[in-house]
This record gives C-alpha cells, structure tokens and sequence, in this order.
C-alpha cells in the first residue's frame, strides 16, 4: 500500500466507524426499556409479599415507603438544612 491507498483506507475506515456508532446509539435509542415481570400474576405475588411486609399503620407505612423511594432515587431527597445557634461575635472574640 503506497501513501494514497493508505489515506483513502483510514478515511473509509473512519466513516465506516462512524456510521456503526450512529446505527448503535439509534438502536439502543428506539429499543423499548425491559420489562420487569413477565406475566401480571408474579407482579401482582410481589405485591402482595410486599404488602404483608409492609406496618399495618398507615402513617408508618407512609414514612417506610418514602424512605424507599428516596433510597431508589424515585423522590428528590429533602432539602432540610439544620440551623446552629449562632453566637454573638463578642463573644467569639471573647473566646
């Protein structure tokens, strides 16, 4: 191979690539998300495990599930920030 066939190789192996990676990137686009349980009956089997597992009081049972979901990223954890006492500052310049 002289240096005329050698470019035109690596230009025609470079568009080769690209075009692969274009045609990945539009598969995995399009390609529908998995499904977590195959029939409705082991779903609804889960549910109910879940369920029995799960405080019969409803305010516990309230707080386990969002403690849950915030553990799995479903809700935004809270933005709650603890206030320190602030001392004066003679005083920490007394100190």
């Amino acid at each position: 191979l002289n240096v005329v066939e050698l470019a035109a190789l690596r230009t025609k192996n470079n568009l080769r690539q690209k075009k692969y990676l274009n045609n990945k990137t539009k598969r995995l686009i399009n390609k529908p998300p998995p499904v977590a349980f195959k029939s409705r009956q082991s779903f609804g089997k889960a549910i109910k495990k879940v369920n029995s597992a799960l405080p019969k009081c409803s305010g516990k049972k309230k707080v386990v599930v969002q403690h849950i979901a915030k553990k799995l990223g479903l809700i935004a954890p809270s933005t709650h920030e603890r206030v320190a006492a602030q001392h004066p500052e003679k005083l920490n310049e007394a100190v």
